[in-house]
């Protein structure tokens, strides 16, 4: 009753953050492209098939441009995971910075009360039951 412990255990996993993202910007690639493949196969003496060739050209550039981006996305984010456990008069606590590509791991903090506080609230409990004690012997007088 004395020594209490509080544990929190969060688990870290943010690989399929990164293969979704991956996923993403594979899909916009292949579709990219699909893009340039058919404003290849477009003719190019009429005007309005120039036109859509240009036009899918222009998709397929912002399409790679976007899966850059979310390339980008995987190899710049972390995320700092902060824990903070109430361990007698100070505050156990701990961080940790995640990116993406971390494998996955168990991030644990332990806080423990100890005996100082644990006797501290015995001893104002028995402060209190005296008191009372007193009170009602005090009232059958």
């Amino acid at each position: 009753w004395f020594d209490r412990r509080t544990t929190v255990r969060v688990l870290l996993d943010f690989q399929t953050v990164a293969a979704e993202w991956q996923g993403a910007a594979t899909n916009l690639e292949r579709q990219a492209t699909a893009l340039e493949e058919a404003a290849a196969a477009r003719d190019m003496r009429d005007a309005s098939e120039a036109e859509a060739s240009l036009r899918a050209r222009i998709q397929a550039a912002n399409y790679r441009a976007a899966a850059q981006q979310w390339r980008k996305l995987v190899t710049t984010s972390w995320l700092q995971l902060q824990i903070a456990v109430p361990s007698g008069i100070q505050r156990a606590s701990r961080s940790w910075v995640i990116t993406p590509e971390t494998p996955a791991s168990l991030a644990e903090l332990t806080g423990s009360t100890g005996y100082l506080s644990g006797f501290i609230s015995i001893l104002v409990l028995g402060m209190a039951f005296l008191l009372l004690i007193s009170s009602v012997l005090w009232w059958l007088l």
